[in-house]
């Protein structure tokens, strides 16, 4: 089934099967748009700029949707003027509008990974549910998904994977696919191996119970990211539970 959610700031897709396709080609500016992308990077201190999969176009058939992706760069993104909706991505020029990747992660004992970023040029002090980051070009979901998790979490395997759909933050504008991540170790085990990361966006972590009230408590009364927003709503979808934006 496939249905969208329209939001002031989001725009969400209900989805189980997307496909990502590559192509290595690189995104190609205008000479202005270049030196905006320039003048901007230079005001910024403390970004490391690094490739990113851009998003050429999305499109659905049937149940599946396709992402047709090149490679961008972190600076493009952020100096570049985006469509501010999935429907202006198709044809879009002179703009990095990367793909993120996110999981809702499940420990062997029904408790949800949260946390607060810290260490990050966007959404500090907002709170996300690890793993989760910039796909890597020619890289799949999955893969991305598990070097995410190790760089967050220090857990480099886990029991099964489901993705429940896409999000479009109209403010940072970009599109994030959403998975539900079951581990197969529990909350313990995943604090232990957390202590080994550098923790360069998370200090600590933390969890919840994986129940409706539990968990939308959590999302009502803590200060998400968009695309975290996004992500809870899509998993309340998944669960069965009433949705986060009843209360957007």
């Amino acid at each position: 089934m496939v249905f969208m959610i329209i939001l002031p700031d989001l725009e969400l897709i209900k989805i189980d099967n997307i496909k990502v396709r590559f192509n290595p080609e690189k995104v190609d500016y205008d000479t202005e748009v270049i030196k905006k992308i320039d003048s901007y990077w230079q005001s910024i201190v403390g970004c490391f700029n690094g490739e990113l999969t851009h998003v050429k176009s999305i499109s659905v058939d049937g149940h599946i949707m396709s992402i047709d992706t090149c490679i961008g760069w972190y600076k493009d993104f952020l100096g570049s003027d985006k469509p501010d909706s999935l429907a202006g991505i198709g044809g879009a020029r002179n703009c990095c509008i990367p793909l993120s990747v996110g999981a809702v992660t499940i420990t062997s004992d029904h408790k949800v990974i949260v946390a607060k970023r810290e260490g990050t040029c966007l959404n500090q002090n907002k709170w996300s549910f690890p793993a989760e980051g910039y796909m890597l070009p020619s890289k799949t979901i999955e893969d991305n998904l598990l070097l995410e998790m190790e760089e967050e979490l220090g857990i480099c395997k886990y029991s099964s994977l489901q993705v429940i759909g896409l999000v479009f933050d109209r403010i940072v504008k970009q599109p994030y696919v959403a998975i539900v991540c079951h581990l197969g170790i529990s909350s313990e085990e995943v604090q232990i191996a957390f202590k080994y990361t550098d923790k360069t966006e998370f200090k600590e972590i933390r969890f919840i119970d994986n129940e409706e009230e539990t968990f939308l408590s959590f999302c009502s009364k803590s200060d998400l990211t968009l695309h975290n927003l996004g992500k809870a709503i899509l998993y309340c979808s998944f669960m069965g539970w009433n949705h986060p934006f009843l209360f957007y």
